[in-house]
């Protein structure tokens, strides 16, 4: 798999300055193996260049940088300024964005990668009028649509703004928009987040936050479904790069599917290159 790249579509990065209690109990977790350390500087704040030196050792190529409910649009930003592997993705709220679409036609321009939706954080389905300007840029404008469909462990969310059957709302209502449901149905949606990638062209299905070693009995023909797979870790509340990775690669699949699961796929939705970054293949 060393011809194709290895692309990380959900990580956040935030400064343990603005980090809560949960923050601190997900990420402590995995300390001893996620590298997050090694991305604090000496003032306790993460550092991009710390980071892709991490990416390096542990042979990613790319990485997506999900705006949740912390930090700001402007921090994610700022953070993967000047360092082309980190992919910055907006966070859009529609109750605190007047208007979307405005604001999918300013993050296109200033950069941003992505738009990420967090329902069950925000209180909102996916198929609510108020975004349906926001997909019409963003399919206009080639950005891929993250959304949270799943579990969560922070105070305050509600699951049933999670429901994927809002899903197929908006990849009926816009076919050339590339939707990821974010930890395909983390609980008890696994099932209709399959069969949605499935029936639509346009969307896919995002692991992140799934044990790679109970994928194959949540998804049996993970397999058959390897076009519309995306891998992410979750990092740093996840046990680390290499680790997701070799996870993946120790899976009984097919050397094409996990090229595809681990890279491909989201190449092509990113309209990055089909090769990897040499500097980032330190297997």
């Amino acid at each position: 798999m060393a011809s194709s790249p290895v692309i990380d579509f959900h990580i956040h990065v935030i400064d343990p300055w603005q980090w809560e209690k949960e923050h601190y109990e997900l990420n402590n977790r995995f300390k001893e193996t996620s590298g997050l350390y090694e991305v604090i500087d000496e003032e306790h704040h993460t550092d991009p260049k710390r980071l892709v030196a991490l990416m390096d050792r542990e042979g990613i190529d790319y990485c997506c940088l999900i705006t949740g409910r912390y930090p700001t649009n402007e921090f994610t930003l700022n953070f993967c300024r000047d360092q082309p592997r980190l992919l910055p993705f907006a966070r859009c709220n529609p109750a605190t964005e007047p208007d979307t679409g405005e604001a999918a036609r300013r993050w296109a321009a200033e950069g941003f990668r992505g738009i990420k939706l967090i329902p069950h954080s925000d209180h909102f389905y996916v198929n609510d009028p108020r975004l349906y300007p926001l997909y019409e840029e963003a399919s206009a404008r080639g950005l891929p649509i993250l959304m949270h469909i799943g579990s969560s462990i922070f105070l305050g969310s509600k699951l049933k703004y999670c429901d994927p059957l809002a899903v197929d709302e908006v990849a009926a209502d816009f076919r050339s928009l590339k939707l990821i449901m974010a930890h395909a149905g983390r609980g008890w949606w696994h099932e209709q987040c399959f069969f949605l990638s499935r029936l639509h062209r346009n969307v896919y299905m995002e692991i992140s936050g799934l044990p790679i070693r109970n994928l194959l009995t949540l998804f049996p023909d993970l397999e058959r479904n390897a076009d519309k797979v995306i891998w992410g870790t979750d990092w740093p509340g996840a046990p680390g790069f290499r680790k997701g990775r070799e996870g993946i690669e120790a899976l009984p699949l097919s050397t094409a599917a996990k090229a595809k699961i681990l890279g491909l796929n989201a190449a092509k939705v990113l309209n990055l290159p089909l090769t990897p970054v040499t500097s980032a293949r330190a297997d």
